[in-house]
């Protein structure tokens, strides 16, 4: 291979990761030129993220589990067990086959033994699928969420065992949180408006009984 050549092939291979990074930049950036919003890191579920700090986030949070559990449903391999746990928030039970009634029956044997690999390879299928939906759930949470999300007391054991039920549940809990505090603020607004609103009367009324006694 010449230098030109070699120069031609890195020169190639930098532009295409570069245009590779800056499309998941664009993707996964809450503003991306002063305007674009943060769409997620998936673009299969573009649109469907996590906010906490957002005034819908309790809707959002359903809308986009959902959507989430319809792609793992559908994309993953028997991905049906894992969108089991994301509509339920627990975990998928796996039945163990029975053992065989008769161990001296060849043919029962062998069917059993075929039915616990499978029970296993499904188990296994399962918590490889875990661990993939902790990467979908995180890359579809805003910044601002990711870093509510670290404070949680669970948050590390969650990570390192990239617990994506955890997770989940983690971020039900900010979320509602977040729900009941905007909720609180809107009620003492709402007091507070009460409050003028009955005042402006009284005050007029004290007013007109000053001119009236010619203070």
């Amino acid at each position: 291979m010449t230098a030109g050549a070699a120069t031609t092939n890195v020169t190639t291979t930098v532009t295409t990761g570069q245009k590779e990074n800056n499309k998941n930049a664009a993707n996964t950036k809450e503003y991306h030129g002063g305007s674009k919003r943060f769409t997620g890191a998936n673009e299969a579920l573009r649109g469907k993220i996590f906010d906490v700090t957002s005034r819908e986030a309790v809707h959002q949070f359903a809308d986009t589990l959902k959507a989430i559990g319809d792609h793992v449903g559908q994309q993953y391999t028997h991905g049906g067990d894992v969108r089991f746990m994301i509509e339920n928030l627990t975990d998928y039970t796996f039945v163990r086959p029975p053992n065989p009634q008769d161990g001296n029956d060849q043919y029962e044997l062998e069917s059993w033994k075929k039915q616990l690999d499978l029970h296993w390879k499904c188990r296994g299928i399962y918590e490889d699928n875990k661990m993939k939906l902790y990467s979908l759930i995180w890359g579809q949470s805003t910044k601002s969420t990711q870093s509510k999300l670290e404070t949680h007391d669970d948050f590390q054991d969650c990570r390192t065992a990239y617990d994506s039920l955890k997770l989940i549940k983690i971020l039900r809990e900010f979320v509602f949180k977040s729900h009941n505090r905007q909720y609180k603020y809107k009620a003492e607004d709402q007091a507070k408006k009460n409050i003028i609103i009955y005042d402006k009367p009284r005050k007029r009324a004290a007013k007109s009984t000053s001119r009236e006694c010619g203070t």
